[in-house]
């Protein structure tokens, strides 16, 4: 009699394994609402809490952020994480669904439990792995420093793009891999996760994973003699653009005037990409985060600075290493090394030299990315998948006792002691002469324990390895303690960081407002700027400038008009600034009635008045201060920002009665200007109501920040918006009693809107004809029977 065919092995306890881990995770955020609270934390959320409060509130949308920076575009630059795409009542309803009522971080928190499932399946797809296999791709990929610790620091738009991506490879293989019916369905959901990640993820990421999601379908639609499926693929890529148009056709129309992408520059200054380019002894922090002194003041790396190391584990780098042993016979596996490889090298930026920039030349869009270390998302993500292969048995290889990996280990062991006890002074000493200011001592230490600590793991995993493969099925215990082993190595580094970060709501509120603060609330015509050298979050340390008051944005909070504020990338045309807040004229060009500083000598009497003094703050006004709005009597074209720059910086630049364009259009003399009464009818975010009156033309300035997108009207006529004092918008109104307004659209943003709102009903329209196609499929093959 014949045997039974075998039963399938049950796999849905490794998915059960990674939700509960995930769960384990995130368990103070889910269950205690907790959140996140260092680095950006505190930047990034005022503006979308601010955008929300004025739907809820006035109904109406908010691009124009008016509190950062002399004003700031705040939904085209990604300030503003909210679906402002949606519809009124989308919104509404979005608004009260969403899941953050109930858990503040739950968006990217799902995104991540999508992407550990999803990476899961990826590695059951690709190499028909078993339980342990699956629960180590999607906790090791997971448990990454690179999603983990950026997300910890507030960047919740990078969490969701890389957690994202492993979703879109797996539509990838089922759109290439399945029957046409399923193969449609799949190809309609990845279109719909490409679009949201666009919508919601971070931009560089997604182009990054654009690459290798694109050298992915072209291997699986080849290797399984599909190659018609790539249109299929095609199509879904050019569906998503469209879906997720309404930010980035915006995103990238600021970018051309952004610091960051242009503005008359080349992208972003070299200079820039070369602070945060990693150097070579950075790619030791693969396998040793204290290789390179882990981040902080212990960092002695090529960077600038850095708050963690871009650790990969050397759990995961052994499998990986392992699967590359066998050789690059399978095309996926030889796809994946190369993706790694190239996400490596292209990762280290300016530090490869001419190199670098021919890789930097294959990449989209690539000359606005300063930050050439994301390039370890992709590397990290074929890594894993590698290193799940490892787990898969293969005759071909037998398996030996790795006493090559255990010589190693026991050599990086001797290493790591040695450095750590005779040969840390020399290593300090090396730190110091790379980097000066890092703590040397300290640093030595640690990278000799941690390499030290590291040799073990690499011991440990070569001998469960070989437990493994040499017993194959009959040796869960080895893959499961591969697994612990693995979670452990990852979790070494950034649970520490996650636990440190977690904390309460409260904590990444605004701070108890300034006298300079409660100023700028109570007179919203006027703007402030803060000279205190206190710390922009208290309780912190100041470690840069960044750190000082003037670039908190709880200026936001306050509502109150700053000259400060942080934006990551502000219009180019501060690219040229300098110190020009040290110039008084040039402060009073800019609206700003009030300035604080610490306890100290008075300033100067002549020029500010003190209007308030306490324990830790004064505060002075300005005697010549102009406020938001004035007129001015002539207007000078100097022919270049250069020009302007120096001359608003000269002591006798007096604001009041010259105004400064680099272009001759708004150039003359307007004799109204002296007597020109000026009333304020609106004041809202995006929308500027003025009421003139004056007995001949006059010309009126906005110290509010000049920008595409801002258009004027006076009278219901279309008027130009001239730029004046290097920033700010000038307008120039005839004789008489006039009405000025200006608006604030994205350019873009119209476009941007249509196309995304009729790609999403394009998709609708497309999943109910496949829904339509599977129930008439299933109804003919007798499915209803």
């Amino acid at each position: 009699m014949a045997a039974a065919p075998r039963a399938a092995p049950r796999i849905w306890p490794a998915y059960a394994v990674v939700v509960a881990a995930w769960l384990a995770l995130w368990a103070p955020q889910i269950f205690k609402a907790q959140v996140l609270t260092l680095g950006d934390a505190r930047v990034f959320r005022p503006f979308a809490e601010y955008s929300r409060e004025r739907w809820l509130s006035v109904h109406q949308r908010t691009y124009w952020n008016p509190y950062v920076f002399c004003g700031i575009s705040a939904s085209a630059s990604l300030a503003d994480s909210r679906p402002q795409y949606l519809p009124d009542a989308a919104l509404d309803l979005f608004e009260v669904l969403r899941p953050s009522r109930v858990v503040p971080l739950a968006g990217p928190l799902l995104a991540h439990l999508a992407g550990m499932l999803a990476m899961a399946a990826l590695a059951r797809a690709l190499w028909g792995s078993g339980v342990a296999a699956i629960v180590f791709a999607g906790v090791a990929w997971g448990l990454m420093p690179e999603l983990m610790v950026p997300f910890a620091f507030g960047h919740d738009a990078q969490l969701v793009a890389c957690s994202l991506l492993p979703v879109v490879l797996l539509a990838i293989h089922h759109a290439c891999t399945r029957e046409a019916r399923a193969a449609c369905g799949a190809t309609l959901g990845l279109s719909a996760v490409s679009a949201v990640m666009v919508l919601t993820g971070h931009p560089q990421i997604v182009v990054l994973g654009s690459m290798l999601a694109l050298a992915f379908a072209l291997e699986r639609a080849l290797s399984h003699g599909r190659p018609a499926r790539l249109l299929w693929l095609g199509a879904a890529a050019a569906l998503a653009v469209a879906m997720a148009a309404a930010v980035w056709l915006p995103a990238l129309r600021y970018g051309a005037a952004s610091f960051r992408g242009g503005g008359g520059a080349l992208g972003v200054p070299t200079e820039e990409i070369e602070r945060y380019s990693p150097g070579l002894r950075d790619l030791l922090a693969f396998a040793s985060p204290w290789a390179v002194g882990f981040g902080g003041d212990t960092y002695w790396g090529g960077m600038e600075r850095t708050d963690y190391p871009r650790f990969l584990g050397v759990v995961v780098l052994a499998l990986a290493a392992s699967t590359l042993a066998r050789g690059l016979r399978n095309s996926t596996v030889a796809v994946l090394a190369l993706a790694a490889a190239f996400a490596v090298l292209s990762s280290l930026g300016s530090t490869l030299g001419p190199l670098g920039a021919a890789l930097r030349a294959v990449v989209p869009l690539s000359s606005r990315f300063r930050t050439a270390t994301m390039w370890i998302v992709v590397a990290q993500l074929a890594i894993v998948l590698l290193a799940a292969r490892a787990f898969a048995a293969d005759p071909g290889f037998p398996p030996r006792p790795p006493r090559r990996a255990w010589i190693a280990a026991a050599a990086l062991l001797l290493a790591g002691l040695a450095l750590a006890g005779p040969l840390a002074p020399g290593l300090a000493a090396l730190i110091r002469e790379l980097r000066p200011q890092a703590l040397a001592a300290r640093a030595a230490q640690a990278a000799g324990l941690d390499l030290a600590a590291r040799a073990a793991v690499l011991a440990a995993t070569a001998t469960l390895l070989w437990r493994m493969r040499a017993r194959g099925p009959r040796s869960p215990r080895a893959a499961a303690g591969l697994v612990a082993l693995a979670t452990l190595d990852l979790a070494s580094v950034t649970a520490p960081i996650l636990r440190r970060s977690t904390g309460p709501y409260p904590s990444v509120l605004a701070a108890p407002a300034p006298e300079l603060a409660r100023l700028g609330a109570r007179e919203p015509w006027v703007r402030v700027s803060s000279a205190r050298h206190v710390p922009s979050r208290p309780g912190t340390r100041i470690g840069t400038r960044r750190d000082f008051e003037i670039y908190s944005n709880d200026w936001i909070r306050w509502r109150a008009r700053s000259l400060g504020g942080t934006h990551g990338a502000p219009p180019a045309l501060w690219r040229e600034m300098s110190d020009i807040t040290r110039s008084y004229g040039a402060m009073c060009a800019f609206g700003v009635a009030y300035m604080s500083s610490d306890p100290g000598p008075a300033w100067d009497e002549r020029r500010f008045e003190t209007v308030y003094r306490g324990a830790g703050e004064v505060v002075y006004h300005l005697r010549a201060a102009l406020g938001r709005v004035y007129a001015v009597p002539e207007v000078v074209s100097l022919g270049n920002n250069v020009a302007v720059i120096r001359a608003m910086m000269t002591q006798d630049f007096d604001p009041a009665q010259v105004a400064f364009a680099a272009a001759p259009d708004a150039a003359g003399v307007y004799p109204g200007s002296a007597g020109c009464r000026i009333r304020w009818v609106a004041d809202e975010p995006d929308r500027i109501v003025l009421e003139t009156q004056a007995g001949d033309r006059a010309f009126v300035v906005l110290a509010d920040a000049w920008f595409p997108g801002w258009s004027a009207r006076v009278d219901g006529g279309e008027a130009t918006i001239h730029r004046v004092n290097q920033l700010v918008r000038g307008v120039a109104v005839p004789g008489g009693t006039h009405r000025i307004e200006m608006t604030f659209v994205p350019e873009g943003w119209r476009t941007g809107l249509m196309l995304t709102r009729v790609g999403w009903l394009a998709l609708a329209a497309l999943a109910a004809a496949w829904g339509m196609w599977t129930i008439l499929d299933r109804g003919a093959r007798g499915g209803f029977a």
